[in-house]
Parts: structure tokens; C-alpha cells; sequence
């Protein structure tokens, strides 16, 4: 971080953490992109934003009326941590149906979106001077979530989709780097 950038930070009313430092970089910058460009179409320009993963059209009906018939149920109140037991046995099913390996609901976990999926699995796997190995290009967020961690980002050019490469990378702590799949897309 540009230490004009820390030193305006620093003297705001509130105090950050140094958390924050480690979860800035590229991923970060793109959030700002994105601000930017909504700004502008809000102002009237045609943009297209092509820059984070909030979709640009609108929910679907189908989906609008699900919603308003749980709640009309009263499903109003916190599901379990790792999403509800039914949805989660419907991933299962549908990804034991799509890969053929076994799967059941307590190998899924739902999360609220990929950014936050994949901070939760970092903090779980991931311990301080750790290395994840990406293949580029790669889903922004990664540099973050591991950084939030204290790991270290190996990107690796892809050479195959979802095909990662470890050969030649050092074990630390007794363990061996992490991987992501393939970042041919963003994570699902």
C-alpha cells in the first residue's frame, strides 16, 4: 500500500487494523473499478461493467417468488452456519449426479458468495507464510484471502484448464503448498 494512502487512513477518526493491509492489492483496486463504473452509468454514460461478479440483470421471477413464499412461511430467522440442511443435500445430490464421487450434505458448506466462501476456506486451511498456488489468470480475490491468512500467492501460468502444476515449490511448517482448481473461470 502507498504510504501516502496508510498515512491518510491512519488519521481518520477510526484506526484499521493491519489486517487491512494484507487483504489490499490488485482484488481490492478492482472493487474500486467497479465503484467507478457505476458511478458513471448512474451519472448517464453507457458503460458495460465488466469488472466484479454482481450480475447485471435482475433475479429471476421464478427465484422473486421462492423467496417470497419462504418468508411468507416464516422463514425468517438464521439457518444453520453451514446453510440449510436441505439445500445443502440438494448440492450434494446434484454434485454426486455430476462427478460420480460420493458427496453428502456434510461435505457442502453454503456460504453468501464466492468472496466469502473463499475467505472462510482460507482462514480454515491456510496458516501464516503457507503457499497457495493459483493459476493464472486468476480470481482476483485470491491475493486477499490469502493474504488475510498470512499465506503467500504462487501464481502458475495455466498450461491446462484445471490443471495446476506444484512440482519445484518448498514445503513449509511440514506442509505442502495449497492449490486452487483451475482459474479458468471464477469459482462457483
Amino acid at each position: 500500500m502507498d504510504e501516502g494512502v496508510r498515512a491518510a487512513l491512519y488519521r481518520r477518526a477510526m484506526k484499521f487494523s493491519r489486517l487491512t493491509e494484507r487483504i489490499a492489492g490488485e482484488g481490492a483496486r478492482a472493487w474500486a473499478v467497479h465503484f467507478e463504473a457505476m458511478r458513471r452509468r448512474r451519472a448517464g454514460e453507457d458503460i458495460i461493467v465488466l469488472s466484479v461478479g454482481d450480475p447485471d440483470f435482475d433475479t429471476p421471477p421464478a427465484i422473486v417468488a421462492a423467496a417470497k413464499t419462504s418468508l411468507d412461511r416464516g422463514r425468517t430467522h438464521y439457518t444453520e452456519i453451514v446453510g440449510d440442511l436441505a439445500l445443502r443435500t440438494a448440492i450434494a445430490r446434484r454434485r454426486q449426479a455430476h462427478t460420480g464421487q460420493r458427496t453428502g450434505p456434510e461435505n457442502v458448506v453454503v456460504a453468501a458468495g464466492a468472496q466469502c466462501a473463499l475467505f472462510a476456506t482460507a482462514l480454515c486451511l491456510l496458516d501464516f507464510g503457507d503457499e497457495l498456488i493459483v493459476p493464472e489468470p486468476m480470481y482476483l480475490t485470491y491475493e486477499a484471502v490469502a493474504g488475510a491468512s498470512g499465506a503467500t500467492i504462487c501464481p502458475r501460468a495455466s498450461q491446462a484448464p484445471r490443471r495446476v502444476q506444484a512440482e519445484g515449490r518448498g514445503r513449509r511448517h511440514g506442509r505442502e503448498p495449497a492449490y486452487t482448481r483451475g482459474a479458468d473461470q471464477q469459482p462457483a
